[in-house]
């Protein structure tokens, strides 16, 4: 994965060259999202959280169900949209900063957090890829140095993640290529995980079964 997002690998049938950006040159950063208040006065919207862009790396807007309210403005301004990348922008591990999730459908009526950025592309960038580009190492290396903190809690502003550089393919089909190649293999591990998971519950029945006398051994 390091090396087919960095272009220190690459495929035989590409041979462009890759581009080197600012987050800033191409998409742009918000923060400022709705706060957990319910106001009598305001619309009810569904709320993009903190949590469920540290523990997905996709966002369906069915697993969102956290209501609150928000402004017309607000409704408009914190969107969730299909392509849009959210950030973690504080924890309390470095390690913490900068993980991403991506939204994978347009999600009418649901906004974002203010615990949480967004980046909108405003460039042509395959789906899946834009989220891989943020899972390298070397894009997560520059979130654990520019954040700051006292060492409870670490943060980074939006101007230090407008700063900071990805490496991507210009050509979308290398993009896709090397997405595919990814998903194939995400998938894959999660069968394997599937798999181990039911042959530790097999295990857990037969050791109760043997450990308990209802099975003996002849």
């Amino acid at each position: 994965m390091q090396q087919l997002l960095t272009g220190k690998m690459r495929l035989k049938e590409f041979n462009e060259e890759w581009e080197v950006k600012k987050l800033e040159e191409i998409g742009d950063i918000t923060g400022a999202g709705v706060d957990k208040k319910i106001n009598q006065d305001e619309e009810p919207v569904r709320l993009l959280n903190y949590l469920d862009v540290y523990r997905r790396d996709y966002i369906y807007s069915k697993e969102l169900e956290h209501w609150v309210t928000t402004t017309k403005n607000k409704l408009i301004g914190c969107s969730v949209k299909k392509g849009d990348l959210f950030f973690t922008p504080s924890s309390e591990l470095r390690e913490d900063i900068g993980i991403s999730a991506l939204a994978m459908e347009d999600m009418e009526g649901v906004v974002y957090s203010y615990h949480i950025d967004r980046f909108r592309l405003n460039i042509p960038f395959n789906d899946l890829y834009r989220l891989y580009m943020l899972k390298t190492r070397k894009f997560l290396s520059q979130c654990e140095t520019f954040c700051e903190g006292s060492g409870k809690r670490y943060v980074i502003s939006m101007g230090k993640f407008r700063e900071m550089e990805i490496t991507y393919p210009k050509s979308l089909k290398e993009q896709e290529t090397i997405a595919q190649i990814l998903t194939d293999m995400d998938n894959e591990i999660d069968t394997l995980k599937q798999k181990l998971n039911k042959y530790k519950q097999i295990k857990e029945g037969m050791m109760q079964q043997l450990l308990t006398g209802k099975i003996r051994l002849m």
